[in-house]
């Protein structure tokens, strides 16, 4: 059983504030804004409840983008390769510098990857392996449309909320998620609670425990 504390946002105070590891800009709509957090009775519970709720959504392709260290790079590519993934590596114009162990001063561009998933159990693999990118508050999200560009300069996400789609970013330190939506399914938190995976208990809405509702 999953017990879960589900909160919904301003969307406003979402993308202006604190918890988000990167900075979010929308175009093309307001989308509701939930926080939804499991309890974490172990260090996997946030990455496998995060699993079981995209499967619930029933919802393929789903797209996920992440940023990555151009030094680990090759790494990266060569696992999404070996699970026979399209995937694109998205470089940004600007340049950061590194030092080799003799102090050469390097170049390189930094890179996000972007990846289309067919199914759950794909996409499980890729959450299990580098959700840690999360925890170090680096940029993840998962959508299920083809809508999300990371700047890196600014490290600002530019989404455009499409009718019908939804995007999910982790919380600070990977804790819990934010899912924005705009579809029906999502448009309150009754209909949320309606469409959480099998085995999901509810225990807090906002700032209420369900027993004081």
């Amino acid at each position: 059983m999953d017990e879960l504390w589900i909160q919904e946002e301003d969307l406003q105070e979402v993308l202006k504030e604190h918890s988000l590891p990167v900075r979010i800009e929308l175009s093309g709509g307001e989308p509701k804004v939930y926080c939804i957090s499991v309890d974490d009775k172990d260090d996997r519970t946030e990455e496998e409840y995060l699993i079981k709720f995209l499967s619930a959504t029933k919802t393929f392709p789903l797209y996920v983008t992440y940023s990555i260290e151009y030094l680990i790079l090759a790494e990266y590519e060569k696992e999404l390769n070996e699970l026979g993934l399209e995937y694109e590596v998205r470089y940004t114009t600007s340049q950061r510098v590194f030092y080799t162990h003799r102090r050469i001063r390097r170049y390189y561009h930094p890179a996000s990857i972007f990846v289309k998933f067919m199914d759950i159990n794909t996409l499980a693999k890729i959450i299990n392996a580098n959700y840690g990118i999360a925890q170090m508050n680096e940029f993840f999200v998962i959508s299920s449309e083809d809508n999300v560009r990371f700047d890196h300069n600014e490290r600002v996400a530019v989404i455009e909320a499409k009718p019908n789609c939804f995007f999910i970013t982790p919380g600070f330190d990977g804790h819990g998620f934010y899912l924005f939506s705009n579809e029906e399914r999502y448009s309150s938190i009754m209909k949320l609670m309606d469409n959480l995976p099998e085995g999901t208990e509810v225990t807090q809405i906002n700032d209420k425990l369900i027993d004081e509702i």
